[in-house]
């Protein structure tokens, strides 16, 4: 009897029977893959009989295959052979994503498959020429409006909440907007087929003539919508009346009139309801309130990123920290765990089913067949658009279902009834040999949206994945360092400074070493990464630096990157132990260079914090004016004032301008800047411009400015402060303004303004020799924890001759120390006191050179303190 059947099935038979045997191969092997994913899970299992409920949808899913193509092959045996195969293939597809997020909801989205598939099997039992639902079409029209309409007043949200869109009790829900669209699509096909019997495609009827009789059945229908504030369903009703209008009559006016319908209609709901300017704002920046209003479709951007090329796989992402993952949002959960195959795989079979759908009404040759497939189709070809383009951002969120996929019993049943009039349209159709223009390019339109939908998946996906990753809103960072261990952050001792402690499933990161953490940061899951824990974050996380193969088989197999790879900085903890301490009760930073390779060894900033209570101390630290999140040393940019003297005649001397025997007059003279005053550091001990220089005195270097010119001096402040420092140079160079600009950037004020490590590395150039880079990441670890040195594209830049370096070394050298040191004094603002600099180099011309600075303090403190880590430089230095 078997092989009877084989033989008598006809070729479509044959094909819909291949279609869904690979469907069911796809279904087992991702059931299969949900059972597997909590056991290949770092220190995971399988989870009793938890890891193997979801399977029950299998078996139920054979059933109804197996019952409902048992009335088709007696009922439609000349069937199209590709809609019923994508429709169950999205169906459990989408009830084993439904299960996988909420297994509560799976179960009740299992049970609506089993009802839909009962309602198919019935409806195409029911005469086949459809005449039952053209003759009474005001009858189905005014049961949809009926039904909807008592949802203002019976109705109620199954959560509890609102929009109250529903009618039902005791855990069974329907919502009649589903089925009105439904219904709207029999009516519109049926006025629509009698216009077409009565020549109106022949006759060309006018714009008023096509609209007018649809537009008061459009608007009450909308009004319905709206009033229960279910504006994606007001939307498509819009879009699927056009649609249809257009498919009968061929003219494009109605697509421009209902593009301004449309437009008018958006403004006036953004206007009037703050669920639409809210969702409105969301799409045009979701940036802007992350944590807010765009809170659902930022987390949606992030999943679709999390997917990447490959997913996460199922079972192995994290998209429940989408709101509605299971409804609304379910494609961001297919494209996080299923990658952008998955996610162009659901496109290409939507696009599949609209094209077939059309293809059908195309090759009717009865005017209601024609309309009620081509309706049909476009209503679940725009319902899949809408909601898709809503995820994506293309569009603003609609929040309505996506067919066949996701949660919904409603959406699911008036989607197979679709399907079902559909497969009886189909059966024994002549096919399209001249289809209609109009059903052409609706086909046509279809496809193209779908491909541009398919491009912004692999924007979101590929393109501009790297940059949502690294946010800080970003949840499933936490949940992937529990599982994979980040990699350590050392000194270049190998002093551990951050670690990542525990077992597979418990990794909590520590932090031993506080004195590091302006410079290490933290990462924390409530406030994001921050220092090196966000700069190296690729590394640590071990996405960047290992090997691709590597990082492809974890990434199948756990979902997570491999551990992370150590890092080593310049850091010698001690020494920045000691700049730390010295710093307490200070607001200002220090930073120590080696001048020779540029490697930062000490870089503290104080006020500073303690990344591991970071969680209790947050809000305190957001309401301290000290800003202790801040690193000073290279987020903060100091007015340098009379520290930027040894650059300043350095600079001078080495373009002869300048001599340091030169004699200056008025030498301790104060220098007046928007009425304070700039004085010596000390006395002067003689009247050259070196003596007025180991003064500290501003005066001379007011005179230097004048006697070297605005451009000189312009260009010894911007071989500091970058050539792109914005300057305004509006003013004539001759006039008083402009001499009165030169003189306050002579002596580190007016526009040039540097940060703490900018200094050091101009004082290192100064007494040294070339201008060192700035090096804070020595080396990272590989696969088998060797070391391997941080590529560094950085050079040395000469500025000044060996000569001009000793002799500016010899004349900061005061009698008894080892190095040369200088200190300064800026004016902030009248409101902000003055900042205390502090430059010294700590032994000979190979030795560190410190820089410190100190805000609303003066030079006896900032001495005191750099004083105190110079010697402990020396101290560490000795043998």
């Amino acid at each position: 009897m078997v092989a009877t059947s084989r033989r008598t099935a006809s070729p479509a038979d044959r094909v819909e029977a291949l279609l869904l045997g690979l469907a069911f191969v796809f279904l087992g092997l991702a059931c299969l893959a949900l059972t597997l994913a909590p056991a290949v899970r770092p220190g995971g299992s399988v989870a009793g009989t938890a890891g193997f409920a979801h399977w029950s949808v299998l078996p139920v899913w054979l059933l109804a295959v197996g019952a409902s193509r048992a009335v088709m092959r007696r009922r439609l045996s000349q069937r199209d052979p590709v809609l019923y195969p994508v429709a169950m293939l999205l169906a459990g597809w989408g009830v084993l994503l439904i299960w996988r997020l909420t297994p509560g909801f799976g179960i009740r989205q299992l049970a609506w498959l089993g009802l839909s598939t009962i309602a198919l099997s019935g409806l195409m039992l029911l005469p086949r020429r459809l005449g039952w639902l053209r003759s009474y079409r005001y009858l189905w029209l005014g049961l949809g409006l009926l039904l909807t309409a008592l949802t203002l007043v019976f109705g109620t949200h199954p959560s509890g909440g609102s929009p109250r869109l529903w009618l039902g009790c005791c855990g069974v829900y329907f919502q009649p907007s589903e089925m009105l669209r439904l219904l709207l699509v029999v009516f519109f096909a049926s006025y629509l087929a009698d216009r077409i019997q009565f020549g109106w495609r022949r006759d060309r009827p006018s714009l008023v003539a096509t609209l007018a009789p649809l537009l008061a059945v459009w608007g009450l229908s909308t009004l319905l919508v709206l009033a229960q504030r279910d504006l994606g369903s007001g939307m498509m009703l819009l879009a699927l009346l056009t649609a249809l209008l257009y498919l009968a009559s061929g003219r494009w006016e109605v697509i421009l009139v209902s593009l301004l319908l449309g437009a008018v209609g958006a403004g006036a709901a953004a206007a009037t309801s703050s669920v639409v300017g809210l969702r409105l704002a969301a799409w045009v920046n979701p940036w802007q309130d992350p944590l807010g209003g765009s809170y659902q479709i930022v987390q949606s951007l992030i999943a679709l990123a999390s997917g990447g090329v490959l997913g996460s796989g199922p079972g192995l992402g994290a998209p429940g920290f989408v709101p509605v993952a299971h409804s609304d949002f379910i494609f961001a959960s297919i494209a996080e765990e299923w990658g952008l195959g998955g996610a162009v795989g659901l496109l290409a079979l939507m696009a599949i089913f609209v094209g077939r759908g059309l293809r059908i009404g195309a090759g009717s040759p009865d005017p209601f067949h024609q309309m009620l497939a081509g309706g049909l189709a476009v209503n679940l070809g725009l319902q899949a658009m809408f909601i898709l383009a809503g995820v994506l951002r293309v569009l603003p969120l609609t929040g309505i279902t996506l067919p066949y996929v996701s949660y919904g019993g409603t959406s699911l049943l008036s989607s197979f009834l679709s399907l079902g009039l559909l497969l009886v349209m189909s059966n024994g159709a002549a096919g399209v040999v001249h289809p209609r223009r109009t059903f052409e390019r609706v086909f046509f339109g279809f496809q193209a949206a779908f491909l541009v939908l398919a491009m912004a998946a692999g924007y979101w996906m590929v393109i501009r994945a790297p940059a949502i990753l690294r946010r800080t809103d970003n949840l499933r960072r936490a949940v992937e360092e529990r599982y994979s261990q980040r990699g350590r952050i050392l000194d270049r001792n190998g002093v551990v400074l951050a670690d990542s402690e525990g077992l597979p499933g418990g990794f909590a990161r520590q932090y031993p070493a506080a004195a590091a953490a302006n410079v290490v940061g933290f990462d924390s899951p409530s406030y994001g990464l921050m220092g090196m824990e966000q700069s190296m974050d690729g590394v640590l996380r071990g996405e960047e630096g290992a090997r691709l193969l590597e990082l492809m088989q974890s990434q199948a197999l756990y979902g997570y990157p491999p551990p992370g790879a150590d890092v080593r900085l310049t850091l010698d903890l001690a020494l920045q132990t000691e700049a730390t301490s010295a710093l307490l009760g200070q607001q200002g930073a220090i930073v120590v260079l080696d001048p020779a390779t540029g490697d930062v060894l000490a870089m503290a900033s104080s006020p500073s914090f303690n990344p591991s209570t970071l969680e209790a101390d947050w809000a305190g630290m957001l309401a301290n004016p000290g800003a202790p999140l801040l690193n000073r040393a290279v987020q903060s940019s100091y007015q340098p004032g009379t520290a930027f003297a040894p650059w300043m005649v350095a600079w001078a001397i080495e373009h002869r301008d300048a001599r340091l025997g030169q004699i200056m007059s008025d030498i301790e003279a104060p220098f007046s800047l928007n009425g304070l005053e700039l004085t010596c550091a000390r006395p002067a001990l003689g009247a050259s411009l070196g003596q007025a220089l180991q003064a500290g005195c501003p005066a001379p270097l007011a005179a230097l400015g004048r006697q070297m010119g605005g451009q000189s001096v312009e260009a010894a402040g911007l071989a500091l402060a970058g050539e792109g420092t914005p300057i305004d140079r509006s003013g004539d160079p001759g006039t008083p303004e402009a001499m009165e600009m030169t003189e306050a950037l002579s002596v580190g004020q007016g526009w040039l303004t540097l940060t703490p490590i900018a200094m050091a590395r101009a004082w290192a150039a100064t007494v040294g020799g070339p201008l060192p880079p700035v090096r804070v990441v020595d080396a990272v670890s590989d696969a088998h924890g060797n070391w391997l040195a941080w590529p560094f594209e950085q050079e040395q830049q000469p500025v000044f001759s060996p000569e001009t370096a000793r002799l500016m070394s010899r004349t900061l050298t005061q009698t008894g120390d080892a190095g040369p040191s200088f200190s300064g004094v800026a004016i902030a603002g009248a409101d902000q006191g003055r900042v205390a600099w502090y430059l010294a180099r700590a032994g000979d011309d190979s030795a560190p050179v410190v820089a410190v600075v100190l805000e609303q303090s003066d030079l006896e403190s900032a001495e005191q303190v750099g004083g105190r880590v110079v010697r402990a430089v020396r101290r560490l230095a000795s043998p």
